[in-house]
Parts: C-alpha cells; sequence; structure tokens
C-alpha cells in the first residue's frame, strides 16, 4: 500500500512537469533528453499523450495497492 501511495505520488509530480512542459514552458532540459530548452508541438503533443498515460498508471497502482477499486462493467467475465 504505502508503495502505491510513493509511487502514485512520483507519477503526479512527472505528469505536472509534462503538463508545464507541454504548455511551452522552457524546461525541456529536465525531460526528454534535454535537446530541446522549449518543446516544439508534436514534442508537446505526446507529452499530452504521456500525461493520460501516467493517469492510468497511477490508477492501476492504487488498484493493486486496494487502495481504490476500479470497477469493470457488470458483462465483464474474466476467465
Amino acid at each position: 500500500m504505502v508503495a502505491s501511495w510513493i509511487g502514485s505520488i512520483d507519477f503526479v509530480m512527472v505528469i505536472i512537469l509534462y503538463i508545464l512542459l507541454a504548455l511551452g514552458l522552457p524546461l525541456g532540459d529536465f525531460a526528454m533528453g534535454g535537446k530541446h530548452r522549449t518543446l516544439p508541438t508534436a514534442l508537446r503533443i505526446a507529452s499530452m499523450v504521456s500525461v493520460f498515460v501516467q493517469i492510468l498508471a497511477i490508477m492501476v497502482l492504487l488498484q493493486l495497492g486496494h487502495i481504490v477499486s476500479i470497477r469493470l462493467p457488470s458483462g465483464y467475465h474474466p476467465v
């Protein structure tokens, strides 16, 4: 449970960084190899996609740590 919280907090910090990068702040030295100080448009889009993937990762971490319960549709029956 503690590891789920620590991992989720780490993801939130990275999400904040990637949102700031997508908004055009000059923080590119801290992400994606540091090649661009301000990310070009394609990398800004990639940053926003990454944010959604990280949100899903947070949900999985919290589910596995039994902190939240993500319910599947009622018609789903795992094999």
